[in-house]
């Protein structure tokens, strides 16, 4: 059965990657996802993608500098 993850989900995957304090494979350990996966939401957010809805959280967050979803 394919995982399903929330937007919200999806777009603090991205911010802890774009922190670089850990690899792409520690994270996707840490979060039980596959690193393909993980590398997929990062290319997408980085592309301003809005096909997964996610897309429009993590843009506004890289365009104004923030790393911090709150923010």
């Amino acid at each position: 059965m394919k995982k399903s993850y929330t937007a919200s989900f999806k777009a603090q995957a991205v911010l802890e990657l774009l922190k670089e304090t850990k690899t792409l494979n520690q994270l996707a350990a840490e979060l039980g996802g596959a690193p393909s996966v993980l590398r997929e939401w990062k290319l997408a957010a980085l592309r301003g993608s809005v096909s997964a809805n996610y897309g429009q959280i993590v843009p506004r967050a890289i365009l104004s500098g923030s790393l911090n979803p709150g923010d």
